[in-house]
């Protein structure tokens, strides 16, 4: 039996990506100091100042972002923009284009959960 695991983010490294970094703290391949788990992958990612992580689209995976701190604007699948705040939740259907913008001075943090897992987690 597998037991419940109580995480620290702190304890799991972050890594460089292109649009600032990120650390897995839940994904089906282990990662140091994160969770292993099937079919879901959570993630704390931090935009960088000034980044735009232009309108993409994930087939047959949904997202959801929790924004913890900074202010930025999400990207909606008609092209509208909306201010993003700590304390907004963000979902993405399957299949649905969105972006995420940071045009401030300070990172944009959010936890992200994608199901099924993202292919890089």
């Amino acid at each position: 039996m597998v037991n419940n695991k109580v995480l620290t983010a702190d304890d799991v490294p972050f890594q460089d990506v292109a649009w600032g970094k990120t650390k897995f703290l839940v994904s089906p391949t282990p990662s140091p100091g994160g969770a292993t788990a099937p079919g879901v992958s959570v993630a704390l990612t931090e935009y960088a100042p000034g980044y735009s992580h232009e309108c993409h689209r994930h087939e047959g995976q949904l997202e959801v972002l929790y924004i913890l701190s900074g202010h930025g604007v999400h990207e909606r699948d008609d092209g509208t923009r909306v201010p993003i705040a700590p304390g907004d939740v963000i979902y993405v259907p399957a299949g649905s284009h969105h972006g995420n913008h940071n045009p401030n001075a300070d990172p944009l943090r959010a936890i992200i959960v994608k199901v099924p897992p993202a292919p890089s987690a």
